[in-house]
């Protein structure tokens, strides 16, 4: 139910807690798409040894048999770690480790692993165990990752709002210190309508910008002296029917 990753490592690493007879265990994922590892989850037997010894040995793909297994893709059962030339001890000691990969979509995303000072420590049915839960974990990752991208889109979106409405602040400002009328029309529409006026409207023709607004096309051709009417409608048309920019005066 969490969509938080650690979370998700720490309920692997509880469950497994349990059922397995380990020294220590560990939930470790890549970074992104880069090759970069970093240990999502940690558990360990002896509360006294060293947790910051587990974060540095492996933290890229291909380190020890946890990026192995990150790598390749494939799980890892080892009665002879210290034989193993994959392996990199991460503890003195350690005889048997388990290793499962975390795969989502085809793409091995992370590693469960767990390792013990004893010989075959670790069967078969522990390792279909830890594959149910990898399984299980590949679900609950993805659903986290598609949330932190949405939050992410979410925040980014929240942004750009916002740097749209100071932009707007900033146009408008301009556009009220403009010693004209600035205006726009939506010509998909027949006639066409203002959806803008700016505040000179006021000063320069005695109109309010909502009383021009609300009075249409009609209020623009009626502000037009009767002797340019005719032209100055030609050339807006010829404007919108020809998508060019037309200068006239009347």
């Amino acid at each position: 139910q969490t969509l938080d990753p650690v979370d998700i490592g720490e309920k692997i690493i509880e469950v497994l807690g349990g059922r397995l007879d380990w020294h220590h265990a560990a939930v470790r994922v890549r970074r992104g798409e880069s090759q970069e590892v970093e240990l999502l989850a940690f558990s360990e037997a002896d509360s006294d040894i060293d947790k910051s010894q587990l974060k540095s040995v492996i933290t890229h793909v291909g380190q020890g048999l946890a990026g192995w297994v990150i790598e390749h893709g494939e799980t890892v059962r080892s009665n002879d770690l210290v034989n193993d030339p994959r392996y990199v001890a991460t503890y003195a000691g350690m005889k048997s480790g388990l290793y499962i990969p975390i795969k989502m979509r085809g793409r091995t995303i992370g590693c469960i692993s767990a390792e013990s000072e004893m010989e075959n420590a670790f069967t078969a049915e522990d390792e279909r165990l830890l594959a149910t839960l990898a399984m299980q974990a590949t679900v609950a990752l993805e659903n986290a990752a598609l949330f932190q991208s949405l939050q992410k889109e979410l925040t980014e979106h929240k942004q750009t709002e916002k740097a749209l409405t100071e932009s707007e602040a900033r146009y408008r400002s301009l556009i009220d210190q403009l010693p004209a009328i600035v205006y726009l029309d939506n010509v998909q529409v027949c006639p066409p309508s203002t959806q803008f006026i700016s505040p000179r409207i006021r000063e320069m023709l005695g109109y309010e910008p909502a009383e021009w607004l609300a009075g249409g096309f009609d209020i623009w051709k009626k502000a037009i002296h009767p002797e340019d009417l005719e032209r100055a409608l030609e050339f807006y048309y010829k404007s919108i029917e020809t998508g060019t920019i037309v200068s006239q005066d009347y």
